[in-house]
C-alpha cells in the first residue's frame, strides 16, 4: 500500500530500555569501542583529457539506528576492514530522532531551525524546501549525484512525495523510499514500496540487498565518467521493523533469529555484507567514504550489554552517540576525540569537493576536513534535540543534550536536567542533578549555548 492511501501516522516511536547483564561481545574489538567512549592532502583522480585534477568521489553510507554496541555484538568484517584504515570519530553525535539527523546530513543545519524535531507524519510538510542541499552545492562543481534508500524528509502533504531527493539536486534516486520502512502501515524489510526515479513499485526483496544492488549498478554505469561522483547510500536497517534477512544474505549455518534483538543482530550481519559490496565497487584511492548512522540502537531491542542509561529516542549517549568512520583518498587513519555532529558532514563534503560554503544555510556545521589529514580544529559544543510536534510554536515535549570538548554534557530527558562528566563517567551513571539556572556554572554555560542557538 502506498503511504498516501492511509491516514495512519507514520512515526517510529521508541521506548526506554533497562540495564541487563553484559555478555561477552564478539564483533568489533572491545578496546576500540572503549577508546571511543574514553573508558580506556587529498589524492585526486585525473581526468582523461586534462591536467586539471578532479576532486574525489564522495560516498556517504548511512545506517538506520546502528549503535556502537551493535558493532560489538556480531562479526562485521567489512566495516572492520574499512575502520582499520580510517579516521574514527569517537564523539560523533546525532539527534534523538532520525528525520532531524537526516536533515542535518543534507543541509548542515539543525532540524529545529525549520521546525523539524521528530519523524515526519502524513500531514507534515517537507522541511528545507527553500534551502540549498549539499548535493545542489556540489553540482556546481559538476558532481554527478545519486541517492539510494530512504530520503526520510518527504511526507504525504507534499505535492511530489516521491521526488524529495530529486527536488534537492540528486539526478537519480534508486531503491528509494520516502520515509523508510512504514511499519505503521504494515511494511517490513521484505515488503515495502520501492521508488526508482519517481516510480513506485512494491518490493518483496530484502531492503539492504536491493539498495546494494542499485548502488553497484549505478556506480558501474558511471565508471568511465569524467565527472566526480556523489552518492548517499541510505540503508533502512538495523532499525525497526526488525525483519530477519533471508538465509542467503547470512553466513552459512547462521541461527534462525527468534527475538527482536536477534533479528536486529542478524540485520547488522546482512548490512555489513551490503556495505562490503558498496566498498568493493569503489576505488578508495580516489574516493572518500563516510560511514555513519542516523541514530543509536533502537530502544525496542536494546543490546544485552546495556552500557547506557538510554538508547534510541533519548538524548543519552546510547541514543545520540554513533559511529563515524571516514576512509579513502588522503585520509590519515587514527582517532579524533573532539565532538562532531551530523551537521558537520555536509560542510566537510563541500570542503572535500572544493566548494565554498553557500552564502546562506549550512550555519551549524563545522568541517572536520583538517582531522582527515591528521590535523586538528576547534568546534563549539554540539546540540542534539528532539521535540514534538513538528512545526513552529512551543513543543509539547522535548529531549535534548549539549556536549562540549571537555567532556561536559547537559541532558534534558523531558523531566529534569542532568549534568555528566563524560571523562570520568562515559556511560552516564553518576550525574550531577541540575534543578535550573544558577544551580551549576557549567550547566548554565551549556544551557545558554543551546538557548542562544536554538531557543
Amino acid at each position: 500500500m502506498h503511504p498516501a492511501h492511509s491516514s495512519t501516522p507514520r512515526t517510529r516511536r521508541r521506548a526506554g530500555g533497562s540495564p541487563r547483564q553484559r555478555p561477552r561481545l564478539v564483533g568489533w574489538p572491545v578496546a576500540a569501542v572503549l577508546v571511543a567512549f574514553g573508558a580506556s592532502t587529498l589524492l585526486s583522480r585525473p581526468a582523461p583529457s586534462t591536467t586539471t585534477p578532479l576532486p574525489p568521489d564522495l560516498v556517504v553510507v548511512v545506517a538506520d539506528d546502528l549503535g556502537w554496541e551493535d558493532l560489538l555484538a556480531v562479526h562485521t568484517p567489512n566495516i572492520d576492514a574499512l575502520a582499520s584504515g580510517a579516521r574514527l570519530f569517537s564523539r560523533h553525535y546525532v539527534d534523538p530522532a532520525g528525520a532531524p539527523t537526516r536533515f542535518a546530513l543534507h543541509f548542515g543545519a539543525y532540524g529545529a531551525r525549520v521546525g523539524l524535531g521528530d519523524e515526519l507524519g502524513p500531514s507534515d510538510s517537507s522541511p528545507g524546501t527553500a534551502r540549498i542541499s549539499v548535493c545542489e552545492a556540489l553540482r556546481l562543481s559538476d558532481y554527478a549525484s545519486s541517492s539510494f534508500g530512504p530520503w526520510a524528509l518527504t511526507s504525504d502533504a507534499d505535492a511530489l512525495p516521491l521526488e524529495g531527493p530529486r527536488l534537492h539536486g540528486f539526478e537519480h534516486v534508486l531503491a528509494g523510499s520516502s520515509i523508510g520502512i512504514d511499519a505503521a502501515n504494515g511494511e517490513t524489510q521484505t515488503n515495502w514500496e520501492q521508488i526508482d526515479d519517481g516510480r513506485a513499485t512494491p518490493s518483496t526483496r530484502y531492503t539492504s540487498d536491493v539498495i546494494a544492488n542499485a548502488f553497484e549498478f549505478r556506480w558501474s554505469q558511471t565508471a568511465s565518467s569524467t565527472r566526480p561522483r556523489l552518492a548517499f547510500v541510505n540503508f533502512t536497517t538495523p532499525a525497526a521493523p526488525f525483519t530477519a534477512p533471508p538465509a542467503n544474505l547470512l553466513p552459512g549455518g547462521y541461527p534462525t533469529p527468534t527475538t527482536d534483538r536477534e533479528r536486529l543482530e542478524a540485520s547488522v550481519v546482512a548490512l555489513d555484507a551490503a556495505i562490503g559490496r558498496v566498498l568493493a565497487a569503489v576505488d578508495l584511492a580516489h574516493t572518500v567514504v563516510v560511514l555513519t548512522s542516523d541514530g543509536g540502537t533502537s530502544s525496542l531491542a536494546p543490546p544485552p550489554s546495556a552500557w547506557f542509561q538510554g538508547y534510541g529516542g533519548t538524548a543519552f549517549e546510547g541514543g545520540v552517540r554513533v559511529p563515524l568512520i571516514v576512509a579513502g583518498a588522503g585520509v590519515v587513519p587514527g582517532w579524533t576525540h573532539r565532538p562532531t555532529h551530523a551537521v558537520d558532514i555536509a560542510v566537510t563534503l563541500l570542503a572535500l569537493g572544493g566548494r565554498p560554503l553557500p552564502p546562506v544555510g549550512f550555519e551549524d556545521g563545522v568541517a572536520f576536513a583538517a582531522e582527515l589529514t591528521g590535523g586538528t580544529s576547534a568546534r563549539p559544543p554540539v546540540v542534539s534535540l528532539a521535540f514534538t510536534p513538528n512545526g513552529p510554536g512551543a513543543p509539547l515535549e522535548q529531549r535534548w543534550c549539549v556536549a562540549d570538548a571537555l567532556g561536559n554534557k547537559l541532558v534534558f530527558d523531558g523531566v529534569q536536567e542532568r549534568l555528566f562528566d563524560l571523562q570520568s563517567d562515559p556511560f552516564e551513571f553518576a550525574p550531577t542533578i541540575v534543578t535550573g539556572p544558577g544551580a551549576n556554572a557549567i550547566a548554565d554555560g551549556l544551557r545558554a549555548f543551546k538557548t542562544g542557538l536554538l531557543p
